[in-house]
């Protein structure tokens, strides 16, 4: 009995130094004094046909004796798995069957994709005393990595969804060859796939709308794309790679499919609803979507990204849940910190929607500067200097809460006077004529439908009689211009006429004295 005893406390101890990287991994089955302890590591990657066997060993630490039923617990029917043995009788502590190995033993498909399976061994044990039952399962994980079995030297010839034996003859009577191959059916398959896009696009060259055209052109790169990435994807199964470069592929793969799909988005949103919502929104006699049109093209575009960055993080392996709510800690942060910003932004959408100016008018500013609107952006506002050929970039909150002068609106007429003065006792019925046949022979000036210069007499001054020619322009920017080449003709006409532009004069009457 000692020599028994020391047997089994020998055996312990080999187990025990044997097993010691798993004790962390060992568990008790719930409700009873038996240890179950994995042997070795139980995720796996496999190859078509691949088999492999898990093990642990169940030791009993209690005194009673145990029933022991052993069944595999699969979800998914692509791989098969069987336990080994089907029952056993464990012993209690101490004794020559109180500890037992089980295996699970699970067999890759002969046909498939890529694949992670969790598969289980369901561990039954019954007090044989007492009739109680519990019940525990211990889970796998098998990852289908590779079509190719690292037995097959010739590899799996895999066209499109479905493998077969490599027919290929030297020096493609490989998995290297099969790859080669396969891969390169995929990208035949992508190149007939834009060929026929092309033919298509020919096609619908004719028809009446731009939509169909516009969509081909959209579509055409991206499926080329997403066609070889696929492929390569499937293909790269034939040789059978590490499950680290595996998963690194897949981010890859998962992260230009989310740079595809972003890129589509965006491009039929920019090129497609907002085209076809400015041709609607102008057949409209509203001017309301007008102006809701650009503002909501500069926002969708940039929440389009926005989305597709969340994407780019999730396929990078990040938590979108943390990200969202850091991203609502920083939007606090980033309202206090960048107040302008928002001003100006915010500023920005409010002159998109009250569009008290657009791109190509001129405006007169506080300061008394008159310039060209180039641009109107989300933040800033790009203005053109005529007179000293500069581009300001004004801050939209600084342009929204100043008094702005359009002086293209209503419509690009402009209207205009020229004032000046003429000597008493002079003929106001020859200026009038002088005046009004010279402004009218200008070429900008516009003449008929109410619109013809009118002549008035505005002050007796001190030394003059003041009036004032008002006339209309054909475009307002022509005013500066028309005015300066007016007074020119003015000054020489009057001159001809012998009219006189009288300067200030004073008489002085001195008593007892002469005139002066």
């Amino acid at each position: 009995m000692p020599r028994r005893t020391a047997m089994v406390f020998v055996f312990c101890l080999m187990l025990l130094s044997f097993f010691s990287l798993n004790a962390l991994a060992e568990d008790q089955l719930d409700g009873t004094d038996i240890l179950v302890i994995p042997v070795g590591d139980h995720e796996a990657d496999l190859h078509l046909d691949e088999e492999i066997t898990y093990t642990w060993i169940l030791c009993n630490q209690g005194g009673d004796r145990y029933h022991i039923g052993l069944t595999p617990v699969i979800n998914e029917t692509i791989f098969q798995a069987r336990a080994s043995p089907t029952y056993e009788y464990i012993g209690p502590n101490q004794s020559d069957d109180s500890c037992k190995d089980v295996s699970l033993i699970v067999t890759a498909p002969s046909d498939g994709g890529e694949a992670t399976v969790s598969i289980g061994l369901s561990i039954r044990a019954i007090n044989i005393s007492t009739g109680d039952d519990f019940e525990e399962t211990f889970y796998t994980t098998n990852r289908l990595t590779g079509i190719t079995h690292p037995a097959d030297p010739e590899g799996k010839l895999f066209i499109l969804f479905w493998p077969y034996d490599n027919p290929l003859p030297a020096p493609l009577d490989n998995k290297w060859g099969a790859f080669l191959v396969s891969f390169l059916i995929w990208v035949l398959l992508a190149g007939l796939v834009v060929l026929i896009t092309k033919v298509f696009a020919r096609a619908v060259a004719h028809t009446e709308t731009r939509l169909d055209d516009m969509i081909v052109e959209i579509m055409k790169g991206p499926i080329f794309i997403m066609i070889v990435i696929s492929g390569l994807a499937i293909c790269l199964g034939i040789i059978g790679l590490p499950s680290d470069m595996a998963g690194l592929f897949d981010t890859v793969f998962g992260l230009v499919m989310v740079i595809l799909f972003t890129w589509i988005a965006y491009k039929l949103f920019k090129d497609i609803l907002i085209y076809y919502g400015r041709i609607l929104s102008a057949k409209t006699q509203t001017d309301l979507d007008d102006r809701l049109i650009p503002v909501i093209g500069k926002v969708g575009g940039v929440v389009i990204i926005l989305i597709g960055m969340i994407f780019v993080m999730q396929s990078l392996g990040y938590d979108i849940t943390l990200f969202l709510a850091g991203m609502g800690v920083m939007g606090l942060i980033i309202a206090f910190a960048a107040q302008d910003t928002l001003s100006n932004f915010f500023s920005g959408i409010f002159l998109m929607l009250d569009r008290p100016f657009e791109a190509g008018d001129l405006i007169k500013l506080n300061s008394g500067e008159v310039c060209r609107v180039a641009w109107v952006g989300l933040r800033s506002t790009k203005l053109y200097h005529m007179a000293t050929h500069e581009m300001i970039v004004l801050p939209n909150n600084m342009l929204a809460e100043q008094r702005v002068v359009n002086v293209t609106m209503p419509d690009a007429r402009g209207r205009s006077s020229i004032t000046i003065g003429v000597a008493y006792g002079t003929d106001m019925d020859r200026v009038k004529k002088v005046l009004l046949d010279l402004v009218k022979s200008h070429p900008n000036v516009l003449k008929g439908d109410k619109q013809d210069p009118v002549f008035r007499v505005t002050e007796f001054a001190d030394s003059s009689v003041n009036l004032k020619v008002i006339f209309w322009l054909d475009a307002v920017e022509n005013k500066w211009r028309v005015e300066s080449e007016l007074k020119e003709l003015i000054d020489k006409r009057f001159k001809e006429e012998n009219i006189e532009i009288p300067f200030p004069q004073r008489v002085i009457y001195m008593h007892g004295e002469e005139k002066i």
